[in-house]
């Protein structure tokens, strides 16, 4: 792992040795590996199996060599459940999905939320290929699939935006883009998707573009009227979604945070979706203020379109708000520093 960026607090006169668990997906890791060189200039970044716990590929789990050792386990899975060997481990215990009913009370001390991320792209190429193979190597045989490590190591370059190119934009407010995976057993978050898509093409004057894209033939009944094969190359998804007026966020299967809401506060962006439960965030998301809450049907959401719509002053300032909330707890560096800070904290009280 390379290391460019800005700073956390380093070890006088020392080079700071982060030790990397080799395992984790890049794919999926992006954003916190890039939030990791940002935030540790300078480092000298390891990756070993050494001091690790027989972990699987889906954490980011690594130790910062201080005074004291600083122990971050990072878990960006949908599921609500926690790994065992994660929990005794680490100081830290940052977790997505975070369900204050699924939170293991002898742990609850060392588990915070990880809040709102998205996909980012690391490196080009050919670094990203070098990095993968290093990992194949550092794991030593304990990566299940080989070849699905490297194909993510790519993907990540491929599918992906660097960071730095999730700003905000100016919007339209005569256009709306939304488009979405339409998911086969995910009946909630299809069905709150579904009504964002009608009430948007109820609001006279209002151009939507986009839908819930399937393009392997699956159908569901139900939501055909909103499902589309159309798919979009990363860069101009990202462009059409900087013009739309608002974005929608809800509740993903068991509850994940989904990554469009990182992606549209990165963004600056009105968003019209449900409650966001504050134990899922490392602030709360304020109706009004950083979003407009709904209830999930289509006059509720109806109204927040039209509201946006004509009230300027309340757009602009939730807009700026969504930017200055992103900047403040979830951009890359910050969520590191924060993960990291907070086991500098608890380490230094036992």
């Amino acid at each position: 792992m390379g290391v460019k960026g800005a700073g956390v607090r380093m070890q006088r006169g020392k080079r700071t040795i982060i030790r990397v668990f080799p395992g984790f997906d890049l794919f999926r890791y992006s954003f916190y590996v890039t939030g990791l060189r940002q935030a540790f200039p300078g480092a000298r970044f390891v990756l070993t199996t050494r001091g690790f716990p027989d972990f699987h590929q889906h954490c980011l789990a690594f130790e910062v060599l201080e005074e004291r050792s600083l122990k971050v386990y990072i878990s960006a899975g949908d599921g609500p459940g926690y790994n065992e060997n994660g929990l005794e481990w680490a100081d830290v215990y940052a977790k997505r999905t975070l369900l204050e009913e699924r939170v293991p009370e002898e742990y609850s001390a060392n588990i915070i939320p990880m809040g709102p991320h998205f996909g980012v792209r690391v490196w080009g190429y050919l670094r990203s290929l070098i990095h993968g193979l290093h990992a194949l190597l550092a794991a030593g045989g304990s990566i299940d699939s080989p070849r699905r490590h490297l194909v993510n190591c790519i993907r990540q370059v491929r599918s992906r935006l660097p960071e730095d190119q999730f700003q905000p934009a100016p919007s339209r407010d005569d256009y709306v883009f939304y488009s979405s995976t339409l998911y086969p057993t995910h009946p909630n978050y299809n069905r709150y998707r579904a009504n964002f898509i009608r009430a948007c093409r109820s609001v006279e004057d209002l151009a939507f573009e986009g839908g819930l894209s399937r393009t392997d033939g699956l159908s569901i009944e139900e939501y055909k009227d909103v499902t589309t094969i159309s798919r979009y190359r990363i860069g101009e998804w990202w462009s059409k979604t900087q013009l739309s007026l608002v974005g929608f966020w809800a509740p993903g299967d068991q509850g994940a945070m989904t990554l469009k809401l990182g992606e549209y506060l990165a963004a600056g962006k009105v968003i019209i979706g449900l409650p966001v439960p504050h134990g899922m965030l490392p602030a709360p998301l304020l109706d009004r203020v950083h979003m407009i809450e709904v209830d999930g049907e289509i006059s509720s959401i109806r109204n927040a379109l039209q509201e946006i719509r004509h009230d300027t002053s309340l757009r602009r300032r939730i807009e700026r708000n969504a930017r200055d909330y992103y900047e403040e707890y979830l951009t890359p560096r910050r969520a590191i520093e924060r993960f990291v800070g907070e086991a500098r904290r608890r380490v230094s009280h036992r």
